[in-house]
């Protein structure tokens, strides 16, 4: 059920320009690493935990003060983020849910509150099924309420996993497109984040780097939690799809043409995968996809954080579609592939 959704690709890039932990700047002697820099390394990075996982439970508490239905549900996500044995650290890239624990009681009521008053916020709904490691009952019905919000969106009743197969597809091809109000939950979670600012200690960077600025960890801690958000499952999708009736193939036709048009590169990348397996494939669609995901990576500045931090705060950028065409543009590449491009084959 768990997956990447797009920011994962952004997080990739940022990822790929920051100073590993392993490089030991100055730790070094005729080549040969000190005895003790491993050692030193370590206990740095125990403190960097230890300082994150205790303002990870104190926002959470902050928060959760406020009894409001979006601090709730976000601050259930961080303590169970805090529970895990190592939470996410800003620029991280993160494959796996950071509610990789058991929800323990805490996590539980202010999940079960924030779910009483959510009504149809959206972005309450979706930060109720970000914080579940799997579809429960809190998470269908928050993704219920999203659908009933935006009737016009597929995007919850692909994360409908109480519906069989056939119903979903069906359900989700009614609609008119997808939209994961990626952006707008992030923007929200990063403003509520920089509400409760870390301390330098907590802001620490891997290797010798100085301690990120308080905003800039706001952001990046923000895109590391949600980057483990729930995803529609692929292989259920492309599964229905495979097997799919002649009535059905229609409806995941129409499905795979709204995530060709998403608001993501994880979903347009699912639209063109399910397209594949349809009777009319579009290779442009899948080699335009291809190109973007390899081009992220040359366009992603050396300061990665600052970057993708000063476009969030770019309003008139809506989706991650259309940062990642600025970022493109700013680095004078071509939005679409060369005529003599072919995708890398591994």
């Amino acid at each position: 059920m768990r997956g990447w959704i797009a920011a994962g690709l952004v997080v990739l890039a940022i990822a790929s320009t920051r100073t590993d932990a392993g490089d030991l700047e100055g730790s070094e002697t005729d080549g040969w690493l000190h005895p003790s820099a491993g050692v030193e390394e370590s206990h740095a990075a125990a403190d960097r935990r230890a300082a994150q996982q205790a303002y990870l439970r104190r926002t959470a508490g902050a928060l959760a003060q406020t009894d409001r239905p979006r601090e709730l549900a976000l601050a259930a996500l961080l303590h169970q983020a805090a529970a895990h044995p190592a939470p996410p650290q800003p620029g991280d890239v993160i494959d796996t849910p950071v509610t990789g624990v058991q929800s323990d009681g805490i996590a539980r009521d202010w999940r079960e509150r924030a779910a009483a008053r959510a009504g149809d916020d959206v972005i309450a709904n979706v930060l109720l099924i970000a914080g579940a490691d799997e579809m429960d009952g809190i998470s269908q019905d928050a993704a219920q309420r999203w659908a009933d919000a935006q009737p016009d969106n597929s995007a919850p009743w692909l994360l409908r996993t109480d519906l069989p197969i056939d119903a979903l597809l069906q359900a989700a091809a009614e609609r008119r497109h997808y939209d994961s109000v990626h952006f707008q939950t992030l923007r929200w979670m990063r403003d509520a984040l920089a509400a409760h600012p870390a301390d330098a200690r907590t802001r620490a960077s891997t290797g010798s780097g100085a301690p990120m600025g308080e905003r800039v960890y706001a952001t990046m801690l923000a895109l590391g939690l949600y980057s483990a958000n729930a995803a529609p499952g692929y292989s259920r999708l492309a599964g229905g799809c495979t097997s799919a009736t002649p009535e059905l193939q229609v409806a995941c036709r129409s499905l795979a043409g709204q995530l060709l048009e998403s608001d993501t590169l994880i979903m347009r990348s699912i639209g063109s995968a399910i397209a594949s397996r349809l009777d009319a494939p579009d290779v442009e669609a899948t080699r335009a996809i291809a190109w973007r995901t390899h081009a992220m990576q040359r366009a992603t500045a050396p300061d990665g954080e600052r970057q993708f931090m000063r476009l969030l705060d770019d309003t008139s950028i809506r989706t991650e579609i259309e940062l990642q065409a600025r970022m493109l543009s700013d680095a004078g590449i071509p939005l679409v592939p060369p005529a003599d491009w072919t995708p890398p084959t591994h």
